[in-house]
């Protein structure tokens, strides 16, 4: 008897193959980070979902290369403006979202978000922050 190897997965599996709990995996389909398809039943695509698994294997990498480089910077540390930057980064190239949705996205950064909350270290966000950069 021939084997064949499944082309989807569910959602509870991508999870468990990620490492995640179910939760998040929704969440990361909802949002867009973790490929799907479907309406009812939601089934993670298998090359989509080794293709994300190369990826976060190769930022782990990535990292591990930054503190043994000593430029890995201390989330704790990290500004707003550079969590947008690595952000942005991101999702050009993952390439998970149409062109026109990361120039919105950009300029929504550039214009709105980066000048109001880019100086303020993650650590210390707070929903007053929130406030000033929603009526600005």
């Amino acid at each position: 008897m021939r084997h064949t190897r499944a082309l989807t997965v569910t959602v509870r599996e991508a999870a468990n193959r990620l490492g995640i709990g179910r939760n998040w995996a929704y969440a990361g389909v909802k949002c867009g980070e973790i490929p799907s398809i479907g309406f009812r039943r939601l089934l993670v695509p298998v090359a989509g979902l080794e293709r994300l698994l190369s990826e976060l294997k190769c930022e782990t990498v990535k990292v591990v290369a930054r503190v043994r480089s000593g430029t890995y910077a201390d989330p704790q540390k990290m500004t707003i403006a550079e969590l947008l930057d690595e952000w942005i980064a991101t999702k050009r190239s993952r390439k998970t979202i149409a062109n026109r949705t990361l120039l919105s996205y950009e300029s929504v950064v550039r214009l709105h978000l980066r000048p109001v909350l880019g100086g303020t270290r993650v650590a210390q966000l707070s929903a007053m922050h929130i406030d000033k950069a929603i009526a600005t």
